[in-house]
């Protein structure tokens, strides 16, 4: 199964297009609409729907039955209907830095060995070119039980992950 993550797009493709984009069921006013009726037409259904970052919209895990590349092309259409994300101003980015920072704190209480943070300038400048460092850099996630999850969860926010 394909994962294609839309919003800070990472790709880890394989067989059956999955793709995480902005949430179906909008209002049709929402400027999401078209991209989620073209999602619908080109054959993929919601999978599931999470939370997105504060004051971000939510996403759906998208899936389908088409092959890799006929998903990744219909996928590609449909993203053309996306509007750019919305500009954060420095002082949002910095008060997600340092919220991040202190989510980073928990998950060392915790015993695990996250990164270091970069810099708060540095943090801004690769939040609007590359992708930002985050706290759960350095920690493989992808090997936490649910139960690990959950008390990380619990215990530290962690609003960068929704599983």
């Amino acid at each position: 199964m394909a994962l294609i993550v839309i919003a800070n797009a990472v790709c880890g493709c394989s067989s059956g297009a999955v793709s995480l984009a902005p949430s179906a069921g909008r209002q049709s006013d929402s400027p999401l609409a078209s991209f989620d009726a073209c999602m619908a037409e080109a054959g993929f259904r919601v999978a599931s729907t999470h939370d997105g970052y504060p004051g971000e919209p939510s996403w759906n895990e998208w899936e389908s039955d088409l092959g890799d590349a006929e998903g990744l092309q219909r996928l590609t259409e449909c993203q053309r209907l996306v509007p750019p994300p919305r500009q954060r101003s420095d002082e949002e980015l910095t008060a997600i830095y340092w919220r991040w920072v202190e989510e980073r704190a928990c998950l060392v209480r915790l015993e695990y060995s996250p990164t270091q943070p970069s810099t708060v300038e540095k943090f801004i400048s690769d939040w609007r070119s590359t992708g930002p460092w985050t706290p759960v850099d350095g920690i493989d996630i992808t090997t936490w039980s649910s139960e690990e999850y959950d008390r990380a969860k619990a215990a530290c926010t962690l609003e960068v992950l929704e599983r």
